[in-house]
C-alpha cells in the first residue's frame, strides 16, 4: 500500500509516517485518542506521547517527561490516529513525529 501511494506522488515522509504508525498498531502500541491518557479529559490537551499512549493535558503534563506541543500539531496527531489522514501534515511535524 505505501509503495503505492510513493507511486502516486504522495512524499515519502508522509508514507513513512503512515507504515510507522500502522507497524505500532499492530504490535498493539496504538495510542489512545479520546483524551488524556491520565484522567480521560477531553480538554486543555497540551502533548502527546507514544511511549505513554496518547494525548496528556494541561493538568497531568509533566515537564520532565512531556513536551507541550502545538494545537496544529496536536490535531495533525489526532487525525493521523483517527482518520489515516496524513498527506497535508508539514514536513517538519512529520519529522517531529517521526523523532517521537
Amino acid at each position: 500500500e505505501c509503495f503505492d501511494k510513493l507511486e502516486n506522488g504522495v512524499k515519502p515522509l508522509s508514507c513513512l509516517e503512515y507504515y510507522l504508525k500502522n507497524v505500532t498498531n499492530l504490535l498493539g502500541y496504538e495510542p489512545s485518542i479520546k483524551g488524556c491518557i491520565e484522567c480521560n479529559k477531553k480538554t486543555n490537551l497540551i502533548s502527546f506521547s507514544l511511549s505513554d499512549g496518547g494525548f496528556i493535558c494541561s493538568n497531568c503534563f509533566k515537564e520532565d517527561r512531556h513536551l507541550k506541543l502545538g494545537k496544529e500539531f496536536l490535531n495533525d496527531i489526532y487525525l493521523l490516529y483517527k482518520e489515516n489522514k496524513y498527506e497535508n501534515i508539514l514536513d517538519n511535524r512529520l519529522l517531529k513525529l517521526f523523532n517521537m
